[in-house]
């Protein structure tokens, strides 16, 4: 009797006979019987029943029971084998069929991320008796539920997805690691699967030998077909991660050319604020240029002679300073005090700018060259600038504040100013200080020095000597307004080295009525001046 050709034996050539593929099969077995290890062998029974072909491992393994896991723990997991894990170590039991297919159902249509699952199942109430701990999964679980939120939830999953995109490409790394281990795993697999038929095939063999039946063969070839199947499965899972990879790379492209297309914006927003202010400093020069005209036309037609009479002022101001002010050394003298400020504040020759507004003369100008620091100042008066200039000095001409608003932002390294604040309206001085904390870099300091009417003489006399002086300013509210307009660290410094005080000598405090007298004589003895010394954080 004729014997049947077995149906899909093996996935190649399907042509042959029985006795043909008996045939090959008996001279393989010999062939590989010959060449095979013994240890071999024994390592391939230890792995199992004789009657089971070996089984495919996902490459994540299995996660012991334990009492808490950390969030990537269980976001190494994909597809049906992360919705098991997740019941497994977070309620300790199988999922329910129910479970199963609504949880795996939304992941792979999207309408649940892992982090929601992972919530959901965790905060249940059978995950709350449960009590497992995540570290880490609260605060994504809630920020993946206010995704949902309409317009904050496009925000936020933009701004998280900005967040994430250096996780997104270690998750892709690791993604890449993961799919070319399976395939290793496969392959191994296969070939473990191979030798496995094999040793079937000699047991086919011996019992086809004695009972020549196809049934051995047809079970054969239906555990065959069954491989087969399970093979195509484990290639679609691989294809189903290269899908999402290619994913999650095209989802990083959008977000770099998002980036760019920011940086982009923020360019132009510079470059319109640039423009804005150059705009607005443009306008305020041709605004005091146009005071300053008029100015000079209405001292024209009152004085009637050649020289204006702002040129007049200037110089009669120029003689009062020499008169009152102090000699050109006792000025240096006073001044070197600040070189320790300087000091404390990292301030060094070559360190940066520094502007001098109402340098006046310029004995403060030119101590600072004396010292190696690049210095320049600022004043209205014409003769003074002139006097400056002789001295080789670098002086401008023109009004503090307009200067300042033409200078960029964090441009200068320090800002003095020696008796120009009692000069100035209350908001001109708060507008000077604005500009100063704008254009000072990073930990530059602000120094105002103003007569301090702490001093009796001070504030009821020799403040008024000067014509030009407006009203005294008290340390406590000149200290304040600096704090109040950002700066930091303010400090209030008392000064009276080489500046006249009353001479008076206190009391001893055995002379009757010396408490009172002395404690009269303090405002006597005050010091004349003060400055106030903010930082810029």
């Amino acid at each position: 009797m004729q014997q049947q050709e077995p149906k899909n034996l093996f996935p190649i050539d399907r042509t042959l006979s029985l006795d043909e593929l008996m045939e090959r099969v008996r001279a393989e077995v010999a062939r590989r019987r010959a060449a095979q290890a013994t240890e071999h062998d024994g390592e391939e029974a230890g792995k199992g029943p004789a009657d089971r072909l070996p089984r495919w491992l996902p490459a994540s393994g299995n996660l012991p029971a334990k009492p808490a896991y950390s969030l990537d723990e269980l976001l190494q997991f994909a597809d049906e084998e992360f919705v098991a894990t997740a019941y497994r170590v977070l309620l300790r039991r199988p999922p329910d069929s129910a479970g199963m297919t609504h949880y795996l159902v939304a992941l792979r249509n999207g309408h649940l991320s892992k982090v929601e699952i992972l919530g959901e199942i965790r905060f249940s109430e059978e995950g709350r008796k449960a009590d497992v701990h995540v570290d880490g999964l609260l605060i994504p679980y809630k920020l993946h539920g206010l995704r949902r939120v309409p317009i904050l939830g496009k925000f936020l999953a933009f701004s998280l997805a900005l967040k994430n995109l250096p996780r997104l490409s270690r998750y892709l790394q690791t993604m890449e690691s993961s799919s070319a281990r399976a395939a290793q795993d496969m392959g191994r697999l296969i070939n473990r699967i191979d030798e496995a038929v094999e040793r079937r095939l000699e047991v086919v063999d011996e019992e086809m030998s004695t009972r020549a039946t196809l049934a051995s063969f047809r079970f054969l070839e239906s555990r065959v077909d069954q491989l087969e199947s399970r093979i195509e499965q484990m290639l679609s899972a691989r294809a189903s991660k290269d899908k999402e990879v290619a994913e999650i790379r095209e989802f990083a492209r959008s977000i770099e050319q998002r980036l760019v297309m920011l940086d982009e914006h923020e360019a132009s927003l510079r470059e319109a604020v640039v423009a804005t202010r150059r705009g607005v400093i443009d306008l305020q020069r041709k605004a005091l240029a146009s005071v300053q005209a008029s100015s000079s036309a209405k001292a024209e037609s009152v004085g009637g002679g050649s020289a204006s009479a702002e040129s007049i002022f200037d110089a009669e101001y120029v003689s009062f300073e020499k008169a009152f002010r102090g000699s050109r050394d006792d000025i240096k003298e006073r001044a070197a005090e600040y070189l320790s400020t300087f000091a404390e504040a990292a301030i060094e020759p070559g360190s940066g700018r520094i502007l001098d507004l109402g340098c006046g003369r310029g004995e403060w100008l030119e101590l600072l060259s004396e010292k190696g620091f690049t210095v320049t100042g600022v004043d209205m008066n014409t003769s003074m600038l002139d006097e400056c200039r002789e001295l080789g000095l670098d002086v401008v001409e023109g009004d503090a504040v307009a200067y300042l608003a033409s200078l960029e932002d964090a441009s200068v390294s320090a800002i003095t100013s020696m008796h120009l604040v009692e000069h100035l309206p209350h908001d001109v001085m708060i507008r000077l200080i604005d500009e100063a904390h704008r254009v000072l870099k990073p930990g530059g300091i602000l120094v105002l020095e103003t007569p301090n009417p702490e001093n009796i003489t001070v504030g009821s006399c020799w403040f008024y000597m000067d014509p030009t002086h407006r009203n005294p300013i008290p340390p406590a509210l000149l200290g304040w307004t600096l704090s109040n307009r950002g700066f930091d660290a303010v400090e209030l410094k008392r000064l009276d080295k080489n500046r006249a005080t009353s001479g008076i000598v206190p009391w001893s405090d055995d002379v009757p009525g010396a408490e009172g007298f002395n404690r009269l004589l303090a405002y006597f003895n005050a010091a004349p001046d003060y400055a106030a010394i903010g930082r810029k954080a």
